[in-house]
């Protein structure tokens, strides 16, 4: 019989791996894997397949005499055939494999891939609730998540008739699969993710990947289906978020999600948030609320703050590419930046149907305030304060800086930043300073595109998580005409802004504290705001003391607003 060997040679890697399943008789089988160096000659290769595969006929063989089973054993020839001719033995591993070859092992036949599209590795998260949307968190390679088709399967105590689905090339029987508990699996959908509902509840969830042209793999939930913790404060906001903005419009979204790495911690758990349970702490958990609020919003700009680089690369990133299409194209752009070393950044998701990315950025402020002439005074008139300079320069707050071009007029782009200042209770100069950067670059910025591209009409907005009330400095700074003044030090801008959301009373609620820490500051001259989705009521805030709890998965709270370019 014909089947397949999947063989991994790369340049970046010093062995090839070969993988192939060996029919030992009518009723067993055997995965095999090996992992051999480059330069081995396919005779040295050979011989190892061949030694491992003896052991595994004396072990089925072990009711025969010794001399018997040894002698079945031996019986095993192995060689490799490309274009009918068997290819030398003599070659080395590094230059004879190829797609389309027969690797001939005894009696059984396989069809050789080289590099075929694979699933290294899949798995569902730990805790699954009804009515969210599940995904696997997988890592491919030679090929890309849209490149491969998915199929959901529900645990059943019933047996179920095989179904017949086409997957990637070849027309397959699905039939009723067991896990090591002899339950039954039945088709319930298709697609990257599947949205449960209460009929999952109780149930175990299996997902199988096939890349097409590659080798299928599926992955089964560790716990069954849960209940919903019931109806999210978010659900209520993004019932205002239902139909698209109109022409000339768009939504914007800035939220802090709360890094991982800062909520797995017990002190996290212990003195910053007491009052949420463990396991609405953890990130399985979070992650579930997270991608439901905001795919929620169907914004057309997220900025998002304290993202996990494992976060934006397992979920969100694929969950936003995956949702819409159009034309096969991801309907979101993404972007990360992470915050120097710390494993969490920042976040930007663009509507490709809506803005064009031109350029994006990340700038360290610190860096660019030493290395950037238009910075040359400030750095100068810092140094002075040899404490100040140094508490500054240890500092690695960045900021992502993208031009989006219009789409439905392409005589307009928005100049798109995010940021997330210093965060410590006595550093609001630290943040003036900070955030005097951020402004400065960007009015910089502009000045340098109205130069290159002068009919290009820039809309600066500036959102993220400032860390200052606006009652303090940064605010004033941003949003008036007046000179801000630390330490003698002259800050100022020519940028028109203000808030879009304006001045929630807050947008972080603990116990301990609360506040509005996060803007979405716009360009007055040429934009205006249309809606400001409703923050949730207070009520809803304290109903579980404070945030994050298990109906909100972040210490913040999210901004979305409507803008809409002027049209004189």
């Amino acid at each position: 019989m014909d089947s397949r060997c999947d063989v991994r040679c790369v340049e970046c890697d010093d062995s090839v791996v070969i993988e192939f399943v060996y029919t030992i008789d009518t009723t067993s089988q055997r995965s095999f894997h090996f992992k051999r160096d480059k330069n081995e000659t396919l005779r040295q290769t050979f011989a190892r397949i061949a030694l491992n595969i003896n052991k595994s006929l004396k072990k089925k063989t072990k009711t025969k005499s010794k001399t018997t089973a040894q002698t079945d054993a031996d019986a095993v020839d192995i060689h490799l055939i490309s274009d009918g001719v068997s290819v030398s033995q003599d070659s080395a591993n590094t230059h004879v494999w190829k797609s389309g070859q027969t690797l001939v092992v005894g009696v059984n036949r396989y069809n050789v891939f080289v590099n075929a599209p694979t699933v290294k590795w899949m798995r569902l998260l730990k805790v699954l609730m009804s009515s969210f949307k599940i995904y696997p968190i997988i890592s491919l390679e030679f090929c890309s998540l849209n490149e491969c088709q998915y199929y959901w399967f529900r645990e059943s105590i019933q047996t179920i008739n095989s179904t017949v689905v086409e997957m990637g090339t070849d027309k397959q029987t699905k039939q009723t699969a067991k896990d090591s508990e002899n339950s039954d699996w039945v088709l319930v959908g298709e697609g990257f993710y599947y949205e449960t509902t209460s009929d999952d509840i109780g149930s175990k969830l299996k997902v199988v990947c096939h890349p097409l042209n590659g080798r299928q793999c599926e992955a089964i939930s560790e716990n069954p289906i849960e209940a919903n913790p019931g109806l999210c404060p978010f659900e209520e906001r993004t019932m205002f978020c239902q139909n698209a903005v109109n022409f000339g419009s768009f939504r914007i979204v800035s939220y802090n999600i709360l890094a991982n790495i800062y909520a797995d911690q017990d002190y996290t758990r212990t003195v910053l948030f007491p009052y949420c349970p463990p396991y609405a702490l953890a990130i399985d958990y979070r992650k579930q609320l997270l991608l439901k609020e905001i795919t929620g919003y169907k914004a057309d700009i997220y900025c998002l703050q304290e993202v996990d680089k494992l976060v934006f690369d397992a979920d969100l990133k694929p969950i936003m590419s995956s949702l819409y299409e159009i034309n096969s194209k991801p309907k979101y752009e993404s972007i990360f930046s992470e915050k120097g070393n710390t494993g969490e950044g920042l976040a930007a998701f663009v509507n490709t149907s809506k803005f064009e990315i031109l350029s994006a950025e990340t700038v360290c402020l610190s860096q660019e305030l030493q290395t950037n002439p238009i910075f040359a005074q400030l750095l100068s008139d810092i140094s002075v304060n040899e404490k100040l300079l140094d508490r500054l320069m240890a500092r690695y707050s960045v900021i992502q800086c993208i031009l989006c071009m219009s789409l439905e007029d392409n005589n307009r782009a928005i100049l798109l930043g995010n940021t997330h200042l210093y965060f410590h209770p006595d550093a609001d100069h630290i943040r003036l300073i900070q955030s005097y950067i951020y402004v400065k670059y960007i009015e910089n910025k502009i000045k340098i595109l109205s130069k290159k591209r002068p009919e290009l009409k820039v809309s600066p907005i500036l959102c993220g998580d400032y860390n200052s009330c606006p009652e303090f400095g940064v605010f004033q700074l941003m949003t008036t005409d007046s000179d801000e003044t630390i330490d003698g030090i002259d800050m100022h801008h020519s940028l028109s802004l203000d808030s879009a959301c304006g001045q929630p009373v807050y947008t972080n609620y603990t116990p301990g504290f609360s506040g509005c820490l996060d803007y979405i500051f716009f360009d007055t001259n040429q934009l205006e705001v249309s809606e400001v989705i409703p923050m949730p009521s207070h009520e809803q805030v304290v109903q579980n003391m404070g945030l994050p709890s298990i109906v909100f998965p972040s210490d913040h709270l999210a901004l979305i607003s409507v803008l809409k370019w002027k049209t004189c």
